[in-house]
């Protein structure tokens, strides 16, 4: 990928209209359950997702998202390396 769109994969949009969802108790302890289900899976199968990431990627499946550009999303922000926190003034040496 090139310089500016490096964490940006072609499938997934920048953007998603966010809309509150109101469900009836009903449906809010089915998708409960699923996401259980889901989470239990997951560890299962030691994917190291962790519930709420879990939970982003099954509601941008729910809005049409192609799961297998979102999984590729998924291992690519995995191999990219973890930004190291600049030193603060307080460790620094002062000359």
């Amino acid at each position: 990928m090139s310089g500016n769109n490096r964490n940006h994969h072609p499938s997934v949009p920048t953007s998603l209209p966010l809309q509150p969802v109101f469900m009836d108790p009903d449906a809010a302890r089915t998708a409960r359950e699923s996401l259980d289900l889901a989470f239990h899976m997951s560890n299962i199968l030691d994917t190291g997702l962790d519930r709420h990431t879990l939970s982003v990627l099954i509601a941008l499946c729910d809005l049409g998202l192609n799961p297998e550009a979102l999984a590729a999303v998924v291992k690519e922000l995995r191999t990219e390396p973890t930004p190291q926190a600049p030193l603060s003034s307080a460790s620094s040496p002062v000359p």
